[in-house]
């Protein structure tokens, strides 16, 4: 099963994305723009993409068979 997170940098994203990396055997792909660094361990089945969730049509959604949206936008 293929995982997108978005806002998977922040705080909730990260412990989410630990936690199906370290529980599942899922492959989790995470987006997010990195306005605040990115804290996520390195793992051969993470991809993370830096990327801004208000241009989310320019990802591939169909590639994902579950979708976690946590990014917000602050202004």
């Amino acid at each position: 099963m293929s995982v997108l997170v978005t806002g998977g940098c922040g705080y909730v994203g990260t412990k989410l994305t630990d936690a199906l990396l370290s529980r599942t055997p899922h492959d989790v792909t995470v987006l997010d723009a990195q306005w605040f660094g990115n804290h996520l361990a390195p793992n051969p089945r993470l991809t993370v993409l830096k990327h801004d969730v208000r241009r989310i049509d320019d990802v591939d959604l169909s590639a994902f068979d579950a979708i976690v949206h946590l990014a917000n936008v602050a202004n």
